[in-house]
């Protein structure tokens, strides 16, 4: 064919160019090229890399169509080499591009995403989210067909995070450009017509400027003479060779990879290889690198081969697929084999079955699925088709690809009932949100098990998610029975058996409170989480739930603090944004409002990037808390209006305490104190206090009760008050809770309220004094100030400013505005006029800025920093230097100071 240069798409370079532009200038960019085969998208790609500055590192990778199912195939190539799992991937990702950028901005390309295995899909996707920072630029090909369920499609749309080049037809004058460039003199009027001709597809525009003579081209009275479709005119030039010519390009087709001659020409029954490939050659289908090793082969572009690939007979097409399979032999020519199959060939379905055992024990879960696949398309054995097809599912399932099973659905649904059918639809109902149809599912598991009790580790499975889903939906007793069967089976995965230990204990700790599951969990991990093995991390995370319902949120703190800096949370069933939610409101509980703030921050992005619906709820009220908390109105409304929608939605027990908890945080803050009143009472439901009390979860620190008691107080319903004081002191006898301290706080407000203040007095401070590290950081601030304001009515003036300026060094060292300003106020009444809130300048960075002050502060590395957040050491570099610019300091040391927590 003849020479092209690259013409037109000048306002797509000019839009990729400005986003080179931006990441010399300090951020990082993506950009999405689209288009169908043969619209010009490695031609543009080719154009953007030679016009990419010289400061510029390049790193490249390409999908290939027939490595789709080796997980991390692709990213491998951009230097991943010990990440098993695709968040780790992504993660490993981002410190490949850190080091990267010691030389200067960095362009990683990815041809061909549509053809990418999905484990590297989702790492790029995991890098590309956290790129905001970095000096690097991603640009990746790919077709308008590709699969749309892993999160891909969201990002492309987001114009803030990707810029989308759409690659349409050419224009006239890029026609014309083109065939200027190619030496093919072209009319305005012939342009427009071959335009016509072709829609404006840019290979078919290039075909028929090689194949067509200028006077063909320019002949106003008939049509062109070439086919309207670039398949039927790769087939007639192909024809036209001779007959090893036509041979050599059909096994290259088959083969569908760069090829070494040799090889090609065994395939194709080829004598004499390179007369055969000099006729090839001439077409411009195929090019060849004469200079390599075994002069490899390969087609100039995907279009041609699928030309020729779709027209050949199924007999011709078979045989050369056998051909292939025999070249290659057994393990490299397997899907070659597979291909040139007759359907019914049992003996090859149960191989390809064996090798699909043997890579799934080694953790290769995609291989595993796409041979299990491969057995389902070629055996005539409608069981064990079911049998393939299923566990081809499960192991999809159990790799994440949660996407690539749904589009089984149909299939799935239409196969007998069977243990491991029940089990998947589960599954997927269960990531749906359906609670209904997951307990349904996977109960009904127990009754399609064989009495031979060969389907018993999918029992032990499906048990054991039954177990966690019954924790959620707050059915304890459920969770223990569940959890305990399936650890009676001895289930051989480890993680299987984590999990049911991990729904027992909250099951325990649902029945009778946190201590019995702290006790219950104790025969399982080490007591010290040093001592904890990695690998049980997240029971790490389960035992820190625990010992915060138990009271004990300094210990909840180390242990989840342990298991996120451990590397070995997973990203399923939502362990590990669940891990830092909990975190998140365990700091805001101990008065570390900064860090509480940033682990809430990297919980909603979790979420957000990977659709955790079962979370959602409880994510947005935690959000919601904090900003009502630091008096951030429309935030906070926001946030607790999204909450309520997501309760309603899912209506799990945690998800509606997380919303009603949201909206009575947000009275509390506000000062409105009947609107808490009213919200609680809603949430409870209509029957006495005493029945109410009595059907809360046992899974509680009871935390919510004395916001609910000094409402009560404030509102002057005295009765009510000490009615719920006495309920919630039995409740906490019954939990094993030590809450001393504050019932002595709430019976001093009582006191007060009650014409009492000599008592009133005594127990504020008996309740001041016995406060420890693990009672609510606010709730000691809110119990200064009412003994502030005892005091100040009692004509103790000097006592009062004592205790109202203790609160309001507390509330503005913990950011909490709305409480602050009150005892401002309070302050002002008796002629003490306070120092303003202190800017300790958090809210005049960025989130981001917030995040990185927050972690450096605690002391971590700019590494333990940039893990803990999931994005890259260079984006911590570069946001510690606007931090320091801001705050004008110029240490770790001084920022540290600034931020201390409150202690």
């Amino acid at each position: 064919m003849k020479g092209f240069a690259f013409v037109g798409r000048e306002a797509e370079l000019a839009a990729i160019a400005q986003a080179v532009a931006d990441v010399e200038n300090g951020s990082s960019r993506a950009v999405w090229i689209e288009g169908v085969a043969g619209a010009g998208k490695s031609a543009l790609l080719r154009s953007v890399v030679d016009q990419l500055p010289p400061t510029f590192t390049t790193v490249r990778a390409e999908a290939d169509e027939l490595a789709g199912d080796v997980a991390l195939e692709v990213v491998a190539q951009l230097g991943v080499s010990r990440a098993s799992d695709p968040f780790q991937a992504g993660l490993e990702l981002l410190d490949v591009f850190a080091a990267l950028q010691d030389a200067g901005p960095v362009a990683v390309i990815v041809e061909d995403l549509h053809w990418a295995d999905p484990a590297s899909r989702l790492a790029l996707l995991t890098a590309a989210r956290r790129l905001r920072d970095d000096r690097v630029v991603l640009v990746a090909t790919s077709r308008p067909d590709a699969p749309d369920y892993d999160g891909w499609d969201r990002f492309v749309a987001d114009p803030d995070r990707c810029l989308r080049v759409g690659l349409g037809p050419l224009s006239v004058d890029e026609v014309l450009q083109m065939a200027t460039a190619a030496g093919v003199p072209l009319s305005p009027r012939d342009a427009e017509r071959l335009h016509r001709h072709t829609a404006g597809h840019a290979l078919y525009i290039r075909t028929l400027l090689a194949e067509l003579t200028p006077e063909q081209l320019a002949t106003p009275d008939r049509a062109l003479p070439a086919p309207r479709s670039l398949a039927s005119t790769t087939i007639r030039r192909l024809l036209e060779l001779p007959a090893d010519g036509q041979l050599l390009g059909c096994a290259l087709a088959v083969l569908n990879t760069r090829t070494p001659l040799d090889l090609a020409a065994r395939v194709a029954g080829v004598n004499e290889p390179a007369a055969a490939l000099e006729a090839l050659l001439a077409t411009g289908f195929v090019t060849w690198s004469p200079s390599e090793a075994g002069t490899p082969i390969e087609f100039v572009h995907p279009l041609y081969r699928t030309a020729i690939y779709d027209d050949l007979p199924p007999t011709r097409r078979r045989d050369l697929h056998r051909a292939a399979g025999v070249a290659l032999g057994e393990t490299a020519g397997i899907a070659h084999r597979v291909a040139g199959a007759h359907l019914g060939d049992e003996d090859l379905a149960a191989e390809l079955a064996a090798a699909a055992s043997a890579k799934a024990a080694q953790g290769e879960l995609s291989i595993a699925s796409r041979d299990l696949m491969w057995a389902w398309s070629i055996s005539a054995d409608h069981e064990a088709r079911e049998r393939y097809l299923l566990e081809a599912a499960w192991h999809l399932l159990d790799d994440g690809q949660i996407g690539r099973v749904e589009a089984r659905r149909e299939e799935i649904e239409a196969c007998r009932p069977a243990p491991l059918r029940s089990l998947v639809l589960g599954s997927l109902a269960r990531s749906a949100g359906d609670a209904e149809a997951t307990v349904r599912l996977l109960t009904e598991v127990r009754k399609l098990v064989a009495p031979d009790g060969s389907d018993e580790q999918v029992l032990a499975v499906a048990l054991s998610r039954l177990a966690g889903v019954y924790a959620t939906l707050d059915r304890g007793q459920d969770a223990i029975d569940a959890a305990r069967e399936a650890l009676a089976i001895g289930p051989d995965d480890p993680e299987v058996a984590r999990y049911a230990w991990a729904s027992m204990a909250i099951g325990e700790g649902l029945l009778r409170g946190g201590a019995a599951g702290l006790a219950l969990l104790a025969e399982r991990i080490d007591a010290d989480p040093a001592r904890v093995e990695p690998h049980d991390a997240e029971l790490l995370v389960t035992r820190s739930m625990l010992a915060a319902s138990a009271g004990h949120t300094s210990a909840a703190i180390v242990d989840v603090q342990t298991a996120i800096r451990s590397g070995h949370i997973s990203n399923s069933v939502h362990q590990r944004p669940r891990a830092h939610l909990h975190l998140g409101q365990l700091l805001q509980e101990a008065g570390d409002l900064d860090l509480a703030a940033t682990h809430i921050r990297i919980a909603a992005s979790l979420i957000a990037d990977e659709r955790h619906r079962w979370l959602e709820a409880q994510v947005h009220g935690a959000v919601a808390m904090l900003a009502a908390l630091r008096g951030e109105w429309a935030t906070a409304e926001l946030e607790a209006d999204r909450a309520m929608v997501g309760a309603e939605e899912i209506g799990t027990f945690e998800a509606v305490y997380a919303a009603w908890f949201a909206r009575a945080a947000l009275a509390r803050a506000r000062g409105d104190d009947a609107a808490l009143v009213e919200g609680m009472h809603l949430m409870l439901g209509d029957t006495d206090a005493a029945t109410a009390a009595s059907q809360i979860t046992m899974m509680t620190s009871l935390g919510w009760w004395p916001p609910l008691i000094h409402a009560f107080v404030d509102t002057g319903d005295v009765a009510s008050a000490l009615e719920h004081i006495a309920l919630l002191e039995a409740a906490a006898a019954q939990r094993g809770l030590d809450l001393r301290a504050r019932l002595l706080g709430l019976r001093a407000r009582v006191a007060a309220a009650d014409g009492r203040p000599d008592e009133a007095a005594e127990l504020f401070t008996e309740s001041l004094a016995r406060r420890g590290p693990d009672d609510p950081i606010i709730d000691k601030g809110i119990t200064l100030r009412a003994h502030g304001q005892l005091l100040q009515a009692r004509g103790a003036r000097r006592e009062a400013v004592d205790q109202l300026r203790a609160a309001h060094e507390l509330f503005a060292r913990l950011g909490a505005e709305p409480y602050r300003a009150r005892v401002q106020e309070d302050l002002g009444r008796i002629g003490i006029h306070s120092a303003p809130a202190d800017d300790r300048a958090p809210f005049a960075l960025t989130e981001r800025e917030q995040d990185v002050a927050a972690l450096v502060a605690t002391g971590m590395t700019n590494r333990e920093v940039a893990a803990e957040l999931y994005v890259s050491s260079k984006a911590v570099e570069y946001h510690l230097r606007n931090i320091f610019g801001k705050l004008g300091i110029t240490s770790r040391r001084e920022l540290a100071a600034r931020l201390a927590p409150l202690t």
